[in-house]
């Protein structure tokens, strides 16, 4: 049976010796990770349609993020792959570990909490939910007719927030891509 084993960076600004042995097992901090992952019989997949998965200051690039696999996951799934998404507003990508190529489609309902400060919305909201009567015993019955309710008052209030959202996302995946091939300054 194939194990899994989650990592993930730390924003602490001290790690202590307890610590280090509570993870590691020892108090060795020369720790050597194309080492580790070879002690550790793991395989490094492929990263599709991204060369790295973070960006810092002054434009630093690394591959910090990604899926470490044991050959035995590898067997049992033959069409396994990495897949950098787009960076919205974090200074990581996501890496999706998918079975076969996926396909989105259209951009799902996200409610955006801005719209709260628009009296409009939340005028909306309460007539609709008032509105919906005794429902007893059927919330994701309301939720549903709310939903569709506030996605056409998003598009008729012109979607200012979300086209603010996706343009800023744009933006970001323009300036990734240029990136890749030149040094940006400010």
């Amino acid at each position: 049976m194939a194990s899994v084993c989650f990592l993930q960076e730390t924003k602490l600004e001290m790690v202590s010796v307890d610590l280090v042995r509570k993870l590691w097992g020892d108090d060795c901090f020369e720790f050597k990770f194309a080492a580790a992952i070879e002690r550790c019989k793991l395989e490094d997949l492929q990263l599709l349609g991204k060369k790295f998965t973070w960006i810092g200051p002054d434009n630093k690039r690394s591959r910090l993020d990604r899926f470490l696999l044991e050959e035995e996951w590898l067997v049992q799934l033959k069409d396994l792959q990495q897949q950098g998404l787009n960076r919205t507003i974090s200074d990581h990508m996501l890496v999706l570990l998918v079975n076969e190529t996926i396909d989105w489609g259209p951009r799902p309902f996200k409610f955006v909490n801005g719209w709260f400060k628009k009296q409009d919305c939340r005028r909306l909201i309460e007539k609709e939910w008032s509105g919906m009567g005794s429902l007893k015993g059927q919330m994701a019955v309301k939720l549903r007719k709310l939903k569709g309710a506030l996605k056409k008052w998003s598009v008729d209030a012109g979607n200012v927030l979300e086209k603010r959202i996706i343009k800023n996302e744009d933006r970001i995946k323009e300036i990734d891509e240029a990136s890749d091939h030149r040094t940006l300054t400010e």
